[in-house]
């Protein structure tokens, strides 16, 4: 398991214990380093007073050059199992007698200063034999080490087994000591995953201690205090706002009904009165012309372009208005047909025209198929309308896959206009070019946005001035709006 996916008290208690190991390790090193330096000393100066005397007891012997009392006194170091070697020599370096206790140890020649030393296994002692402060041989002795190997093995173990008993012992007090610091955030880690689990704010950690953890855990209750305050509010505001949506949306609808039926109340109202000013300006005009002048015949000519005009605007009012009222009833649209049809009465209107029509065959789709009929008709109209100046005209209408949707377009290469009025394109009433340049409503656009928007489609253009436009559209088949209903 990683450290950080170890539970807080196992950290606690392999701190705890990764400390104190060190310590106890570090501390028994130290005993034992000095209980190795304490023997040594301790075997040096044994040896030391063992050499003195021996030479001592050796020096008239030496001086007689009794061999057999020399030999004596080397053989009573036997009682010391750690010397294997001893050695006298004369004046001149050489042994006079030794004792072994083994055969293929040898006297060294020469046997060195007056000094202790020791090597890796042996303790090697050089003691000088001296008759009235003069030397007169010499007394080597050589002590194995192997007392000290088995002392510090035997102190070795002890240590162990005593730091091994301190571990567990120490292994105990931290496993009841951590609950201390792991008991209350464990509770509080509990506290928190049952609340992010049941999502209830109104739960609360116990606060067991006045510590920088009892700060933590009064910390937190503030904090769900906050949260739990806040959401009253959210929850508050929300009932209030669903209530203040329902009744602005009862308003809303209201008034659109109100509106729909003003306008199409107005619109239907006013074609009669613009009929008859229509109508009675022809007449005067086909009875009356032989008495009437140019400036009356030209007032009649405008008073009548004026009320057709204001005719076509009344139709595109109540053609937005029905396609806001329609009742929708999706089915399965052949949409290459619908454009063609399309097509075929603005040829027979313009039989003078050259357009060149590409049409993308078997488009289908799902949707309303008389209001599709509408928006396609003021798309291509105005295709066909703001390329009317051009000798050679192109429209075309098809469709690509993009990102597991549909984009339907319409492209022709006319007029154009500038995007930074794109925004106001489907707005009713706004107009990109002047009566003059081209005629309009400024209604068809926004009809089309709203037949689309009935479809849970969207739809946006490109264009640069002079170079065209393209208009695209997508329709969502599965969320037709058939729930909306209303009169023809």
């Amino acid at each position: 398991m990683k450290w950080s996916q170890m539970p807080i008290k196992h950290k606690l208690i392999m701190m705890t214990l990764f400390t104190s190991v060190i310590g106890i390790v570090v501390v028994s090193l130290s005993f034992i380093w000095y209980e190795n330096l304490t023997y040594k000393d301790q075997l040096k100066q044994e040896m030391n007073v063992i050499g003195k005397i021996l030479a001592d007891r050796s020096n008239a012997a030496l001086v007689f050059s009794d061999t057999a009392q020399l030999q004596d006194n080397v053989n009573s170091l036997k009682l010391r199992q750690s010397i294997e070697l001893s050695c006298i020599y004369d004046a001149m370096g050489q042994p006079l007698s030794s004792f072994s206790r083994r055969r293929d140890l040898q006297c060294p020649l020469a046997p060195g200063a007056n000094e202790g030393e020791f090597t890796n296994s042996y303790f090697h002692l050089t003691q000088a034999i001296e008759l009235d402060g003069e030397s007169i041989g010499k007394l080597y002795i050589r002590s194995s080490l192997q007392e000290l190997v088995g002392h510090l093995q035997n102190y070795i173990a002890t240590t162990a087994i005593v730091s091994a008993l301190v571990v567990m012992a120490l292994l105990l007090v931290s496993s009841m000591l951590q609950r201390i610091i792991s008991t209350p955030l464990v509770h509080l880690t509990e506290t928190a995953t049952r609340i992010a689990r049941v999502k209830d704010y109104s739960l609360r950690a116990e606060q067991e201690s006045e510590d920088e953890i009892g700060q933590l855990v009064g910390a937190f209750n503030s904090m769900l205090n906050t949260i739990e305050e806040q959401n009253a509010q959210i929850l508050h505001n929300y009932e209030n706002l669903e209530k203040i949506v329902a009744q602005r949306t009862v308003e809303l609808r209201s008034a659109n009904k109100e509106l729909e039926a003003f306008s199409y109340s107005v619109s239907h109202d006013l074609r009669q009165p613009l009929r008859a000013i229509d109508g009675f300006s022809d007449a005067l005009l086909e009875d009356c012309s032989d008495q009437l002048d140019e400036v009356a015949m030209d007032y009649l000519n405008r008073v009548r372009a004026a009320s057709q005009r204001m005719g076509r605007l009344i139709d595109s009012m109540l053609t937005l208005s029905r396609v806001t009222r329609y009742k929708v009833e999706s089915k399965e649209v052949n949409l290459s047909h619908l454009v063609a049809t399309i097509f075929e009465a603005l040829q027979a209107d313009q039989p003078e025209r050259h357009v060149e029509v590409v049409i993308q065959p078997d488009l289908m789709t799902q949707g309303d198929e008389n209001l599709l009929g509408v928006a396609l008709s003021n798309l291509i109209g105005n295709a066909w309308k703001y390329s009317s100046k051009l000798s050679l005209a192109r429209i075309e209408f098809g469709a690509i896959d993009k990102d597991g949707e549909r984009i339907f377009y319409v492209k022709d290469n006319g007029a154009g206009f500038d995007m930074k009025y794109a925004d106001k394109l489907f707005v009713a009433f706004n107009r990109l070019h002047s009566p003059a340049e081209f005629e309009g409503s400024g209604i068809g656009l926004a009809t089309v946005s709203r037949v689309i928007s009935r479809h849970r489609g969207r739809i946006w253009a490109e264009s640069q001035p002079g170079e065209g436009s393209a208009f695209y559209f997508t329709l969502n088949d599965a969320a037709v709006d058939a729930h909306e209903t209303g009169a023809r």
